[in-house]
């Protein structure tokens, strides 16, 4: 879940990463966050959405209350949100080849 222009130097590490000499990546849209300090909920609120497939527009103003209570109960759910846009579910392939520097 990336934004879909990479920098060459960051290919070069994913392939790398990978052990291929070519590889595809897909993207997925995602939601933008809104501010500077909440990177690591929606870090979370993704990674739980792939453990857990949903499509969803998270609801930002809940994402901090909603980990609390997951990490209270020891056990992670889906952040709360509403199903996202159609326009979101375009995805973009990304080639990836690994370029040894040796």
């Amino acid at each position: 879940m990336l934004h879909k222009d990479l920098p060459d130097r960051t290919k070069e590490q994913i392939a790398s990463l990978l052990y291929f000499k070519k590889k595809s990546l897909k993207f997925h849209p995602v939601q933008r966050q809104r501010g500077s300090n909440n990177c690591s909920l929606f870090a979370l609120a993704f990674a739980t959405s792939l453990c857990c497939p949903t499509v969803m527009m998270y609801t930002q103003k809940s994402m901090r209350t909603h980990l609390l209570d997951c990490l209270v109960k020891r056990k992670m759910s889906v952040f709360p949100g509403r199903t996202r846009a159609p326009w979101m579910n375009e995805i973009s392939v990304v080639h990836v080849y690994l370029v040894c520097k040796c």
